[in-house]
């Protein structure tokens, strides 16, 4: 079947200490904006775990 949107472009993956020689600024600012945003998505996993073992430890200690 054909497809009326067109193909999102690829988003390159991420490897921690890759040579970063061949990006543009364009590419490094893009690149930062990702890692930020995932900081911020592990930042609010991590607080969410931590609130649900805190309510487990609360609930046995009861």
């Amino acid at each position: 079947m054909f497809d009326d949107e067109p193909a999102a472009p690829k988003r390159r993956e991420i490897v921690l200490g890759e040579d970063l020689y061949e990006f543009s600024v364009s590419d490094i600012d893009e690149r930062v904006a990702q890692l930020e945003s995932e900081i911020a998505r592990l930042k609010e996993e991590r607080t969410k775990k931590q609130d649900n073992r805190s309510q487990a430890e609360n609930f046995f200690k009861t």
